[in-house]
This record gives structure tokens, sequence and C-alpha cells, in this order.
């Protein structure tokens, strides 16, 4: 009996690894690893969460987990489902359930690959998970679906500032944010001052809309000071900014006043503007900003829609709630 008490105190129980991100996380199979971005990226339109592989780098044998955020409507018909995501409903697709939550198994090939499929939806968000149909995904895949759990929100950080990505919102990088900005003629970029060496993109995000439709963002930078200004409030720079941005996008701002942002003293203002697409469609815009002084520089906060999607300004007012900022200084240029 000691014996047994002492194997339970040398041994403990070893608790199983949770991987993953963007909403969700896994437990890892045993003798499983996590994929880097570098050996296997994920498309753009999508979010990773995870890519997990049984040590051999082959595709076929890989479970990759992404996160959509335009979500089917799983009220509708199957077929209409089906084409909302770009899959072919004569795939036979089968109605789930997985972690409490609808879902959609299907069975394809891609590049004479079999594999299996699955999209569950949670509120305006979708997770696709997609596995290799072979001896070693089958193994692990049910435990794994069964082992899913997801969070409460999604936060995205970096350079010393984290956020919560809203529901039915993606994180993108900057080359995709300036692809899509050369469908607009004279759009001045969030946050923008004119571009210079000294502004750091640190997180741009994303609702996305149809293509014909200009897609509202939210992005936060960070700026060193410029020289002999080091001093400067939030306040300060804000008025600066607001003013050189509203020249650059020939827009109207409100009064910039003071406020509180991840508990610092900091400034925002709204500005009213128009831009013209491409097509020579003129649309209202409407732009949010706030300003966080630091000792080195400052961060900007900004969001940018088209003026009639109200709902879309709230979330961003939501967004600078969840700011945080990390001590004791942001990031070095």
């Amino acid at each position: 009996m000691h014996l047994l008490l002492a194997l339970l105190f040398t041994f403990p129980i070893i608790a199983a690894t949770r991987v993953g991100g963007m909403g969700m996380t896994v437990i890892l199979p045993d003798g499983w690893r996590v994929v880097t971005p570098e050996e296997v990226p994920t498309p753009k339109s999508f979010n990773r969460v995870v890519v997990l592989s049984p040590d051999t780098n082959q595709l076929r044998t890989m479970i990759q987990i992404s996160r959509l955020p335009s979500a089917p409507d799983m009220k509708r018909p199957m077929p209409e489902i089906m084409r909302s995501i770009g899959i072919r409903s004569d795939l036979q697709p089968r109605e789930r359930t997985i972690a409490n939550t609808p879902a959609i198994e299907i069975d394809r090939t891609v590049n004479s690959i079999p594999l299996r499929q699955f999209l569950i939806v949670r509120g305006e968000t979708a997770y696709i998970i997609t596995a290799g149909r072979n001896t070693e995904t089958d193994a692990v895949i049910d435990d794994l679906l069964d082992s899913i759990e997801f969070m409460k929100s999604v936060r995205i950080e970096a350079g010393g500032i984290s956020m919560e990505l809203p529901d039915g919102w993606r994180q993108i990088e900057r080359d995709e944010a300036q692809a899509r900005a050369t469908k607009v003629q004279d759009q001045t970029p969030p946050g923008s001052k004119g571009e210079t060496p000294e502004t750091s993109d640190l997180l741009i995000m994303m609702r996305n809309t149809a293509e014909t439709r200009i897609s509202p963002s939210i992005r936060a930078t960070f700026d060193t000071h410029p020289p002999n200004r080091g001093n400067a409030s939030s306040r300060e720079i804000a008025q600066n900014v607001a003013a050189a941005t509203a020249r650059a996008a020939h827009g109207r701002c409100d009064d910039v006043h003071e406020t509180k942002i991840a508990g610092r003293d900091g400034a925002e203002w709204r500005m009213h503007y128009a831009v013209t697409e491409t097509t020579g469609q003129t649309t209202e815009m409407f732009a949010h900003y706030a300003i966080v002084a630091r000792k080195s520089g400052y961060y900007t906060i900004a969001f940018v829609g088209p003026a009639m999607d109200t709902r879309d300004a709230k979330v961003f007012e939501d967004v600078l709630k969840s700011v945080t900022i990390a001590e004791p200084s942001p990031p070095s240029q």
C-alpha cells in the first residue's frame, strides 16, 4: 500500500497539452506536433487556429484548423449552406453536433488526397477542420473533435498592445490591407499621417463583406514622437493628427476630447469624409480614432468603415474597451 502511494506521488498525472488559438483549442494527440506557418501557410481568407502533424511533413496526414469570420446561416437549406462556403452540395454533407455546436461533415478529394472536413458554426464565426483520410488521422480525429473547447473571447496582440477580435471579424496582414485599399481612390488609411518609416502597423482586422463593398476595418499602429515632441500629451498629439488627417481626407472632424484607454490617459475624435471607389461610386465614410501617448511614441487605434454601417462603429467602441497595453514600454522601431 505504501508503495502504491509512493508511486502516485513519484509519477503524477501529466496534464494534456492544449494547442490552438483564435477562439478554439484542442488536445494535442500523442506523438503529434504543431506545424509552423512557415512550413504550411494558412490561406489569407482564414485565420489560423492550429495545424497538426504526426511529424511526417506530409499534407495527407495533417489536421488543419482555420477560423472563417463569415459563418453560414445554419438555418438555411443545406444546398444554400454548402454554396455559401464554396463546397458542392453533391458531396453528401452530413449534419452533426461537435462540442455542443451545429456542424457539417463531408468527404471530399483535393489534388488526389482524400479528406474529411468539418464545419462548426458559432455566431458569426465558423471553424473548418480538414483532416486527411488515412490511418494516422483516422486514429486521432474523433478524440480531437471531442477535446474541442471554445474560448470566451479571441484576443490578438503585437508590439505591446492587445485587443479582442470581434465575432465575424478576422485579423489580416498589411499586404492584404494595402491590396484592398487599391479598390478605392483617395482613401486615407486609418491612422495615416503620410506613412513614414516611423509608423509601425501592429494589428489590423476587418469584417468580411461583399467584394463590391468597402469592408470596415480596425487598425492599431505605433509611431515614434517627432523631434522635440517627446513630452506631448495624448490630447496634443491627437489634435495634430486629427488636423492632418482631416486635411488629407478632406473630412470633417469632431472635437478631440480626453478619454481613458486601457486605464491610461488618451484622446479620441471622430471624422466624416467621402471616398471615391474605382467604379466611380462615392461612399460616405466614418472614422473613429483614439491615441495613447507613451514615452517613446504613441499608439493610434482607428476604425474606418462606411457611415451607413452603424453596427460596426459600435463594435469598435467595444474593441476600445478591451484594449490592454503592456508595461513598461511600447515596441522599439
